[in-house]
C-alpha cells in the first residue's frame, strides 16, 4: 500500500525506535521518501523490491524512493531506528536520491555514530533540537550519496520496476476490496495480467503469495476491529472477508500469533 507521509515543513523527517518480534506483520508498502533502518539489536530480513536482505547489529537497510518494502524479525526481538528523509528537501540541498539508487545494505561506523547522536538529540528535545537531527541527517544522506551509491543496470531495473508496480496495483486493489469475496482470478482481471505471470511476479517482489498478502491486510484489520469495536470474532470475519469462520481462526492465529477470541478478551 501507498504510504503518505505528513512532515512539518520546519522538521521534514521523520525519526523513531522499533522493537518487533518474530510475530510482528507489516503488508508491504512504499513512498516517495528515502527511509533508512538502522539495526541495534537482532537480526532483520528485508524485502525490497525483488531483493532480499538479511541485517545484523549496526548494518542499516536502505530503502530507497518509491521502492516496495517490508521487514521482519528473524529470531527474538529485533530493534532499530527508522529514519524517513523527506524528498524534496534532499532535493533542495543538492541530494537528489530519485536519479540515483543506494545500495540496500550499508555496513558504515559513521554512519552507526550518526544515528546514535540523532537518537540522543531527539530523546533530550533541547532548544532547536530539530535542527541538530536535519544536520545530523544530510551528513547520513550524504555519505550514502558519496560512498554506496549502486551499480545500475538499466535493462535489470526497468523489469523489476515493472513488476514492483503490477504489486503496488494488487495490493491497492486488495486494500479497496478485502472485505468482498475476491480471488486471485478478481485481482488478474483488474490489472490486466495472467494468474501465472502474476503468481510468479508477486511472490519475486514481497518473497509471500497474493493469498497470503490479502489474508494480512483482512486479518490486520479483523484485530482492529477485535480491539477497538465491539464486533464479535465471527462478526470481524464476515465484515474482513472470510466466510468461514474456523479458517479465520487458523488463518488469523497462524498470522497474528494468538486467537481471535484472545485478541477479543484483551480489548
Amino acid at each position: 500500500m501507498y504510504e503518505l507521509h505528513k512532515h512539518n515543513p520546519t522538521f521534514p523527517m521523520t525519526f523513531k525506535s522499533f522493537t518487533i518480534n518474530e510475530t510482528s506483520r507489516f503488508s508491504p508498502h512504499w513512498h516517495e521518501n528515502i527511509e533508512l533502518l538502522h539495526i541495534t539489536k537482532g537480526k532483520a530480513r528485508a524485502i525490497i523490491g525483488a531483493q532480499e536482505i538479511f541485517a545484523e547489529t549496526g548494518n542499516t537497510i536502505v530503502v530507497n524512493t518509491d521502492t516496495i518494502h517490508q521487514l521482519y524479525s528473524v529470531s527474538g526481538n529485533l530493534e532499530y531506528y527508522c529514519l524517513i528523509i523527506e524528498i524534496e528537501f534532499l532535493k533542495q540541498v543538492g541530494l537528489d536520491f530519485t536519479e540515483i539508487a543506494v545500495n540496500n545494505l550499508v555496513c558504515d561506523d559513521n554512519i552507526t555514530l550518526l544515528f546514535s547522536q540523532i537518537a540522543s538529540i531527539v530523546k533530550s528535545k533541547e532548544t532547536y533540537y530539530e535542527s541538530d537531527v536535519c544536520s545530523h541527517a544530510l551528513k547520513i544522506a550524504n555519505i550514502l550519496m558519496k560512498n554506496y551509491e549502486s551499480v545500475k543496470n538499466t535493462d535489470a531495473l526497468n523489469q523489476k520496476d515493472a513488476k514492483t508496480e503490477l504489486v503496488k496495483s494488487a495490493i491497492t486493489y486488495m486494500k479497496k476490496n478485502f472485505e468482498k469475496d475476491i480471488n486471485l482470478d478478481n485481482i488478474c482481471r483488474d490489472i490486466g495480467f495472467t494468474k501465472c505471470y502474476f503468481c510468479h511476479a508477486f511472490k519475486e517482489v514481497t518473497g509471500m503469495t497474493a493469498t497470503n498478502m490479502l489474508n494480512i491486510i483482512r486479518c490486520k484489520e479483523a484485530h482492529r476491529l477485535l480491539k477497538n469495536t465491539n464486533y464479535n470474532v465471527l462478526e470481524a470475519a464476515l465484515k474482513c472477508g472470510f466466510s468461514n469462520a474456523s479458517y479465520f481462526t487458523k488463518t488469523y492465529k497462524t498470522i497474528m500469533g494468538q486467537m481471535p477470541s484472545e485478541t477479543k478478551k484483551s480489548s
